[in-house]
């Protein structure tokens, strides 16, 4: 791989067995079809000790969508 005199194909192909061989981390883990956040503002009723809203905690159940660069790099 650092060796210049070696052919530029050669040198790319070793650091393709390099990276297939090193711990990909993030790269190997599939992409979340959906995720959920969950906001809770009931923190002062709490504090109050009065009873909490439901009104007051939010969920927002979504999915991913792809960028532009997402796509042209899947193909």
């Amino acid at each position: 791989m650092s060796d210049d005199s070696a052919n530029a194909r050669h040198r790319v192909d070793s650091i393709k067995a390099l990276d297939a061989l090193a711990d990909p981390g993030p790269q190997a883990a599939p992409p979340a079809d959906r995720f959920i956040i969950t906001i809770d503002l009931t923190a002062d009723a709490k504090l109050r000790s009065a009873e909490p809203d439901p009104h007051d905690i939010i969920t927002i159940d979504a999915t991913p969508r792809k960028t532009p660069i997402e796509d042209d790099w899947q193909r």
